[in-house]
C-alpha cells in the first residue's frame, strides 16, 4: 500500500507547472536489519538437576526462556542515501514465535529422588505479527 502510494505521488510530481517531465527522486535506499531472536520470561536452568517426588529443579546448565520471538532478516526504509533510487516497502514477513521448556532425563535415580539431565527445547507456536521488508528500485 505504501509503496502505491510513493509511486502515484512520484508520478504526481514529476511534472511542473508547463507540464514538462521533471525527474524528482529521493535518493535513498532500504538499509539491511539483522535477524534478530529475543527471548522472554523466566528463565529454568537445564542441564543438571533433581527430582523430588515428581517436581524437577534445575541447578546448573544453560538457561531456557519461557518465550522466544525470532524476527527474520530484512530491509527498512530508513533514509539512507543512494543517489538514483528509492526505497520501497515490498513484502510481509513473519516473526515467529517458540515457546521453551526443560525435556529433563533421569541419570541416577530411586524412587521420590532422581539426579537428572536435560535441555532446552523449543518449539515453534505459530506467528507473532509480521515485519515489513523494503526494496531499492531505480528512479525513472
Amino acid at each position: 500500500m505504501k509503496s502505491m502510494l510513493m509511486m502515484v505521488l512520484v508520478s504526481v510530481l514529476s511534472i511542473d507547472g508547463v507540464g514538462r517531465a521533471q525527474s524528482i527522486c529521493p535518493n535513498q535506499k532500504a538499509t539491511q536489519v539483522p535477524a534478530r531472536v529475543q527471548d522472554y520470561g523466566p528463565y529454568r536452568r537445564c542441564g543438571l538437576g533433581v527430582t523430588v517426588f515428581g517436581q524437577t529443579f534445575g541447578l546448573a546448565g544453560k538457561r531456557c526462556p519461557k518465550l522466544r520471538l525470532i524476527t527474520p532478516a530484512h530491509q527498512e526504509c530508513r533514509g539512507a542515501v543512494n543517489p538514483g533510487t528509492l526505497c520501497i516497502y515490498e513484502i510481509q514477513l513473519s516473526v515467529r514465535r517458540q515457546t521453551c521448556g526443560c525435556d529433563f532425563t533421569s541419570m541416577i535415580g530411586t524412587t521420590g529422588l532422581d539426579l537428572v539431565a536435560g535441555d532446552c527445547e523449543c518449539r515453534d507456536d505459530g506467528n507473532a505479527g509480521t515485519v515489513e521488508d523494503a526494496m531499492t528500485a531505480t528512479c525513472q
